[in-house]
């Protein structure tokens, strides 16, 4: 038996130190030794070793074919960079909420970064045939790597709003940049069909101008509206424009090429039918921009169908005129009317349920509640 200790007499003792828990004893790595030797220098060490993991992988693109494998997504690339940037993630984000400060936001950083090449290099490797140091983007590519980039965006504001840490916040701004980006000179400049049309001989709908399109064009309104309660308004604004763009070039795009398949180029001849096809297309697509803006009740979605409605009015007085002859010219200039009469009634609707409702609130007993 252990004899009791006298009273008033105690053992010498350095500094206690604290007891490791379970989740740091199973930390492996790096993360293990700064758990039961907290150094400030070991942070710095794993940004190092990041910076030093993150450039490899970078510098060792393209992979050869025979590296990666065959298989779309289930290839060599998840070990080559899909694990690695996960490692990344995971480990800065435990130094994160440990230890905070630069170096672990520098790790999670960078372990994104690796993440977004791992996702550009499967897309390549998908469609390329599994070749990945094939030519420029085409079209199928460079939507592909726009969704991903929306992608990124909506699932790192979500994480942003979850954790409220604004490593990720100002992650989904980088990721809105990039497919930003990528819509404006991608999308609406280099592969543009109505500049140099890809072989599409596909159905009038369902073809490659829906996902590189019109499927971009709700992924950037969601991301605008996913970024009003928690985002800069001129961000907002950019890729609500955004959406609205893709949309309008999505509807001109299908109507060229329903009228002449590929030869889609601005410089093929433009029929008579083709021309009132736009105006009402132009029409119906400003109605229901302004619909979608009442719903929502944003002004600048109004203000855009707005501008969508002056620009056909302005092409059935200017173009319409000259282009078109007979009857398509009078089926043209009836539908502008009939459109704008509807258009009117609609705000006039509008008008008048917003002075009742400001009325009743006048009138109510409680105004504030």
């Amino acid at each position: 038996a252990m004899a009791p200790s006298r009273p008033g007499r105690r053992r010498a003792k350095g500094p206690a130190r604290p007891a490791a828990t379970s989740a740091q004893r199973k930390r492996p790595g790096r993360g293990r030794i700064y758990a039961s030797r907290p150094l400030a220098v070991m942070p710095w060490l794993a940004l190092a070793a990041a910076v030093i993991s993150a450039g490899t992988i970078y510098a060792s693109t393209p992979f050869a074919a025979e590296t990666i494998g065959a298989t779309p997504f289930f290839n060599r690339l998840i070990l080559l960079a899909g694990m690695p940037a996960l490692a990344l993630i995971a480990g800065g984000e435990w130094l994160r909420r440990h230890n905070g400060g630069l170096a672990p936001i520098g790790i999670v950083s960078l372990g994104l970064a690796v993440a977004g090449l791992f996702a550009s290099l499967q897309i390549r490797h998908w469609l390329g045939g599994g070749i990945i140091d094939a030519n420029a983007p085409d079209l199928a590519e460079t939507a592909t790597n726009t969704l991903a980039a929306l992608g990124f965006s909506l699932g790192l504001q979500r994480i942003a709003s979850l954790t409220g840490a604004r490593l990720y916040a100002n992650a989904t701004a980088v990721a809105g940049a990039v497919s930003a980006l990528l819509i404006a000179a991608g999308l609406l400049v280099f592969n543009n069909p109505l500049f140099d049309t890809p072989p599409i001989n596909a159905s009038v709908l369902f073809n490659i101008l829906l996902p590189a399109y019109l499927l971009p064009a709700i992924a950037a309104g969601a991301v605008a509206v996913q970024a009003r309660p928690v985002r800069p308004r001129w961000y907002t604004l950019i890729f609500a424009g955004l959406s609205f763009v893709l949309l309008f070039m999505w509807v001109t795009l299908a109507i060229r090429h329903f009228w002449k398949g590929d030869e889609m180029e601005i410089w093929h001849s433009t029929s008579e039918a083709e021309v009132w096809t736009y105006s009402v297309a132009w029409l119906l697509l400003g109605v229901a921009v302004l619909a979608i803006g009442h719903f929502l009740k944003s002004q600048p979605i109004r203000i855009a169908s707005g501008i969508l409605i002056a620009l056909t009015v302005t092409k059935v007085f200017v173009v319409d005129m000259s282009a078109l002859t007979g009857a398509m010219r009078a089926f043209s200039f009836i539908g502008l009317g009939l459109s704008l009469l509807a258009i009117g009634r609609f705000y006039q609707a509008i008008l008048i349920g917003g002075r009742k409702a400001e009325d009743k609130a006048r009138a109510s007993p409680h105004p504030d509640r």
